[in-house]
């Protein structure tokens, strides 16, 4: 297709998401972080309190080249929400400005870390996974 048609077509997917998602904010607190140098964005149900829960580390798509996490922001509600756990969306470097494997090595030092530390984040680090699009 092309970068320029694939894109559009990406962003025109993101805009089909939009309308299923039926998640207020006042059910989930959103919250920015840093691993390191890499941004996180922490989704995590307020009815949780401060309890320990399982966790995902969510990579958004993008194929490491475009996207960000807030294209994902409305799917990570929805999974915090239903599945109440801590969703960890990464914010990786993205090429060509950040070369292969800048995107992935971000990825996996998040997942490091919340396999660690993720009490931080509220995570129980033996109930993590890693999800993505």
């Amino acid at each position: 297709l092309g970068l320029v048609k694939s894109y559009n077509v990406i962003n025109w997917l993101d805009s089909l998401r939009i309308g299923g998602y039926n998640v207020s904010t006042n059910d989930v607190q959103i919250s920015q972080h840093f691993v390191g140098n890499v941004r996180v964005l922490r989704y995590r149900p307020r009815k949780l309190n401060h309890e320990l829960s399982a966790g995902i580390v969510f990579i958004h798509g993008g194929g490491y080249v475009f996207s960000a996490p807030e294209s994902y922001g409305l799917l990570c509600q929805k999974l915090a929400t239903e599945l109440s756990v801590t969703i960890i969306s990464v914010d990786y470097r993205l090429a060509p400005k950040h070369l292969f494997p800048s995107a992935f090595d971000d990825s996996v030092a998040v997942a490091k870390f919340m396999l660690t530390r993720g009490n931080r984040f509220g995570i129980d680090a033996t109930r993590l996974a890693i999800a993505g699009d």
